[in-house]
């Protein structure tokens, strides 16, 4: 088996996506399994193409990230401007312009590029991950006249992701055209509960329900922390319509709790622009850490008192960053404004977490009281992987089913 995968991020970004696949491609690696992998180019110092760790990875230039990549990591004014001309007249058209629904890589680029790395590669499997719905679309065209197995992995939904317009029946269609030819579609309980209620329900015969493959050991130290200061540590991607940090801040300046919170995050421009106001107000209390690493976000959490969690505003998408906080064993505060918040339903589980609603007074004695009673308190690892499944599960699962699926096509041919 020789496989390619099609993804819209992948390392070095610091994506969702990229540590949900990182486990399943370690297990593909260490069963002797070929990778190649075919994703954007979001950065300008990024080769086209590289191999790392035994992993041929192509790139795809994403001009629109490119350039503000380099607004963001330039100081020198006139270099910024130079940029911010740049991108003015990239956007002029149309056909450059961020649709949050489609993604950032390039379909027909995408198709090409896939077609050499194919027949470069020997690739016989494809596994398509998404968000966006494009990587599938992408493997639909790579398949055709061929026996190459197509493997779907839906980490986000597509027709309803409630962060898009409102054509849910285009979207549906859309989806069920191009994943009826796909030969198996992995996806998350949240996501299958709600698809099998519609019309999305054709595809239930494909569809293989598996969590999201993101608990590993930290290996952490059990340090104590001395300091009255009660230290709150958020990290994540931020979005408008459906995970937004306002809530949670306007919760935390009525608080008496003497804290520090700290959020290294991405976010949208206009939610930076709120945050600042947010900063100015709440003053040394709130540190803002924008684009954020990987390696920042994962000192913060082995820092932090307590682990931050803001729910969905949908009842069919768990953040996976849920998993990556539980996997630390510390103290976890969930904010949530729905009812079935898929976060509290996960959390529900989890010895050591409070989910937080309305920011009445009654909420604001349960928060004080349980940040005083848990913190330094933890859950060894060995007792998480009793509740959650640990990402070396999940990925040996999510193996022996895609083994199945290609060797079964192989012998029917």
């Amino acid at each position: 088996m020789r496989i390619l995968f099609i993804l819209h991020e992948y390392f070095p970004a610091p994506s969702a996506i990229t540590n949900c696949i990182e486990p399943l491609i370690s297990k593909f690696k260490e069963e002797g399994i070929q990778i190649s992998i075919l994703t954007r180019k979001n950065q300008r110092y990024l080769p086209n193409k590289e191999t790392l760790n035994a992993i041929k990875i192509y790139r795809i230039a994403d001009y629109y990230r490119i350039i503000n990549d380099q607004l963001e990591r330039n100081t020198n004014t006139i270099v910024k401007l130079f940029y911010k001309i740049v991108r003015k007249l990239f956007l002029l058209n149309k056909k450059n312009r961020p649709n949050n629904e489609k993604g950032l890589l390039n379909k027909s680029k995408a198709v090409n590029l896939g077609k050499k790395i194919i027949k470069k590669e020997k690739c016989d499997c494809i596994i398509s991950v998404s968000y966006p719905f494009i990587t599938h679309q992408i493997a639909n065209m790579l398949i055709k006249n061929t026996n190459i197995k197509w493997i779907a992995y839906q980490c986000d939904p597509h027709t309803l992701n409630y962060t898009f317009n409102n054509e849910i029946d285009r979207r549906m269609k859309e989806e069920i055209n191009c994943l009826k030819k796909s030969d198996i579609i992995f996806l998350s309980e949240e996501n299958y509960r709600e698809n099998i209620k519609i019309q999305l329900s054709e595809l239930k015969s494909k569809y293989y329900v598996l969590p999201f493959p993101i608990i590993k050991d930290p290996k952490l130290n059990n340090k104590i922390n001395s300091n009255k200061i009660f230290k709150f540590v958020y990290t994540g991607t931020l979005y408008a319509n459906l995970r937004e940090p306002f809530h949670m801040l306007d919760f935390f300046s009525k608080t008496d709790l003497n804290y520090i919170l700290d959020m290294y995050f991405f976010a949208e421009e206009n939610i930076n622009l709120k945050l600042k106001l947010y900063k100015k107000n709440m003053g040394d209390k709130l540190n803002l850490f924008k684009n954020a690493t990987k390696n920042e976000c994962q000192k913060a959490l082995e820092e932090a008192d307590f682990i931050l969690n803001i729910g969905n505003n949908v009842p069919n998408q768990l953040p996976s960053k849920i998993y990556e906080a539980i996997q630390y064993g510390k103290p976890i505060v969930n904010f949530y404004c729905i009812k079935n918040d898929t976060s509290k339903m996960t959390l529900d589980k989890y010895p050591l977490a409070i989910s937080i609603k309305l920011p009445n007074e009654r909420n604001q004695n349960k928060f004080v009281k349980f940040c005083k009673e848990n913190k330094n308190k933890k859950i060894a690892y060995e007792d998480i992987i009793k509740i959650y499944p640990s990402a070396e599960i999940v990925a040996a699962e999510f193996y022996k089913k895609v083994k199945y699926i290609y060797e079964n096509k192989k012998n029917s041919l």
